[in-house]
């Protein structure tokens, strides 16, 4: 991560990496004395110059969330959270080839840490709105189906807006016998929906 030297902060949502089920975020600055150009006049708070309810979301003290982070890497610790976010990053990445190794599939990013996006792809000469048709198609009834789910949802992905399906790899327990199930279901669905 030698690329954090050229910048003054960085965030992370630890909800969506640490299994905390709840929102929060969190921002990390090399100079604390930074935080005050977030912050507000308005002081719904104690005067604490440092305090992130006074910053994020600028509306004054919020619960404690924070705490429950702290007990999280308290009660883990750095390495078995370190093995964590490498079991997450693994299965995203066998996720990632699994589909790449697909005619069948267009994978949307090469930068891989828990989030794979795709798109099914009915035939090679298939243009983009027809893909996304139906994978939007897919995701309709992959939501009714109710036996798997990918986030689905817009996005420009070089330069062309596509509608693409998410992988998350939230769950470290999932084995590949079911993501290579879960991807049989989405080209299942792919050729019923292309082909009607």
């Amino acid at each position: 991560m030698t690329y954090l030297r050229h910048y003054d902060s960085c965030t992370m949502d630890p909800h969506k990496v640490m299994w905390l089920p709840y929102t929060l975020s969190v921002v990390l600055m090399k100079n604390a004395d930074d935080f005050g150009t977030l912050s507000r006049t308005n002081a719904l708070i104690m005067d604490d110059p440092l305090s992130f309810g006074k910053t994020t979301p600028f509306i004054g003290s919020k619960p404690y969330d924070s705490l429950k982070l702290w007990m999280v890497m308290k009660t883990l610790g750095v390495h078995e959270i370190g093995e964590m976010v490498e079991a997450r990053i693994s299965n995203a990445d066998l996720f990632y080839a699994i589909l790449n190794s697909d005619i069948n599939f267009y994978v949307g990013n090469d930068d891989i840490l828990f989030s794979v996006i795709f798109q099914y792809v009915p035939d090679k000469d298939a243009e983009i709105e027809q893909i996304n048709d139906v994978n939007r198609s897919i995701y309709r009834k992959m939501l009714s189906d109710g036996e798997y789910y990918f986030h689905g949802f817009d996005i420009m992905v070089n330069g062309s807006k596509r509608f693409v399906l998410r992988y998350n790899s939230g769950n470290i327990d999932v084995t590949e016998k079911e993501l290579r199930a879960a991807v049989n279901y989405i080209k299942k669905l792919g050729k019923e929906i292309a082909h009607e």
